[in-house]
């Protein structure tokens, strides 16, 4: 089965820029927790999809609210179900293969940058994916491998609410989710394969972990850092780029809105817990921001 919801994570490492380290500095910055006003406090969380030991340390005002909540949503409802759904999205039909789609220099750069992640990996153990499902892989492939056999921190805090009886659910479809690169064409998924390959090849040239901007970021909690390297990093047209950010974050952030509201119109005496990608949290078209215009207060959470 393919690593679960990759295409989140490789929003996330598009729109993240490289900023503090994780050891520097020695006041603790605010969590990407908000608080949503209510009969019941309600509280939207911004989530790393990564398994970093460090970062999916809760801290303590995280950990109140997630204690008290009654209920909690991801992006995605991660049952078993759902993630064998998500890996079928991921795949060519049968008599299909990756290699049909890639011109010939990108079959030798991505078997160059496979080969120095990991000795032994080959384009071949990849031929069943489609082209951007290739790309989310490949750009995340290095952080997966790092840290193979744990839990990326929606997934863990979903299997935690799960086992403290806790209702849960998902904010979206993995078709809704996963159905956005249906929407690119062939041409701007040979594009945006390109533009991550330059990455992944310039970060080693740079000595870097192409994560570890992630890392770093994250931790310092800004979060309208998270949208600068959109435009930093991945170097395609300017159609694209805006193609991307209407379809990867202000389409779904207003769906998520939407569904958010619903709930907490729904059960007015329960606190919800929604995790969702940090990303998401940023700018006038944030999920914060676009609480606020339906009604809410909705006001960031002091470390503690």
């Amino acid at each position: 089965m393919l690593p679960l919801n990759l295409v989140t994570r490789w929003i996330t490492l598009m729109l993240l820029l490289s900023w503090a380290s994780l050891s520097g500095g020695t006041t603790p910055p605010a969590p990407l927790l908000w608080e949503i006003s209510g009969p019941t406090p309600s509280y939207l969380f911004g989530t790393i999809h990564s398994a970093h030991p460090q970062l999916n340390r809760l801290p303590a005002a995280v950990e109140s609210a997630f204690m008290q909540s009654h209920r909690f949503y991801a992006e995605l409802d991660l049952t078993d179900q759902e993630q064998s759904r998500i890996a079928a999205l991921f795949l060519l039909p049968a008599s299909d293969r990756l290699s049909n789609h890639l011109t010939a220099p990108q079959r030798q750069r991505a078997r160059t940058e496979l080969s120095t992640i990991s000795p032994g990996l080959t384009l071949e153990a990849f031929e069943r994916l489609k082209p951007w499902a290739f790309t989310v892989t490949l750009s995340l492939l290095e952080d997966q491998l790092a840290y193979a056999g744990k839990s990326p921190m929606d997934l863990a805090l979903y299997q935690r609410a799960r086992a403290e009886g806790k209702t849960t659910g998902g904010l979206e479809t993995a078709e809704e989710q996963m159905g956005l690169f249906e929407q690119l064409s062939k041409s701007e998924q040979s594009q945006l394969l390109d533009a991550t390959l330059d990455y992944l090849e310039q970060a080693r040239r740079d000595g870097k972990n192409s994560m570890n901007d992630t890392y770093e970021i994250y931790r310092q909690g800004d979060p309208e850092a998270f949208l600068a390297l959109f435009g930093a990093q991945m170097d395609v047209p300017l159609l694209l780029k805006l193609k991307l950010q209407r379809l990867l974050l202000h389409e779904r952030n207003q769906r998520m809105s939407e569904r958010i509201e619903r709930l907490l119109e729904s059960h007015p005496g329960d606190s919800f817990f929604f995790a969702v990608g940090a990303a998401h949290m940023a700018s006038d078209q944030g999920l914060p921001e676009l609480l606020r215009k339906r009604g809410y207060r909705v006001t960031r959470v002091r470390a503690k």
